[in-house]
């Protein structure tokens, strides 16, 4: 993100897409002399947004997307909550001795993420290694799409990462195996932190 806003120095005279807004205006203050008509052309609503109904559509896409890309943060907790457990005994009993002796109560268990695919007991340390994976691929991705705005512009930059996190999204909550739900997590990470 902060690869995008990034000024470019006055030396540099090739446009490129992402940059060319920065340039006309350098160009209208070092032509005009005046700080005060690009301020004022600053102010003034754009060709494009001030079409009847185009600010709404805008504020509809940037909600979607906002909740989109927010969804695996927020529910992150909820996914991989560690189902109860029940001991011979029939009290509540830790994760530790259930394993070694208990069983999964599947009356007061959640039904999530961990529930459904294992990921308990033995298997608990995949929790973290999926998480490194979304936020390590998630650094990744936005080093990649910040790159990537720069060279081809900021819609192709915003428009494929996210319709790859839609499908991943997508693909996690179907996913009937661990497997493709790991895959599609990963990959989630990667385009949904672009």
């Amino acid at each position: 993100f902060f690869l995008m806003i990034r000024r470019p120095p006055r030396s540099t005279q090739s446009r490129s897409s992402a940059a060319s807004d920065v340039y006309k205006r350098q160009f209208l203050v070092r032509s005009n002399h005046s700080i005060m008509n690009d301020m004022k052309q600053g102010l003034q609503p754009s060709a494009k947004i001030s079409k009847p109904g185009s600010r709404l559509t805008l504020l509809l896409i940037v909600s979607a997307q906002y909740c989109t890309m927010a969804f695996p943060y927020v529910s992150y907790p909820f996914l991989f909550v560690t189902p109860a457990f029940t001991c011979p005994s029939g009290n509540p009993c830790s994760e530790e001795e259930a394993c070694l002796r208990g069983k999964i109560d599947p009356i007061h268990s959640v039904n999530s993420v961990a529930y459904e695919f294992g990921i308990y007991c033995g298997n608990a340390p995949w929790k973290g290694y999926l998480s490194s994976l979304y936020f390590g691929l998630g650094c990744i991705g936005s080093l990649f799409f910040a790159y990537l705005a720069d060279r081809k512009g900021r819609r192709i930059a915003i428009s494929i990462p996210y319709t790859l996190c839609l499908t991943c999204l997508l693909v996690a909550c179907l996913a009937n195996s661990f497997l493709v739900f790991a895959v599609a997590w990963s990959m989630l990470g990667f385009f949904c932190n672009a």
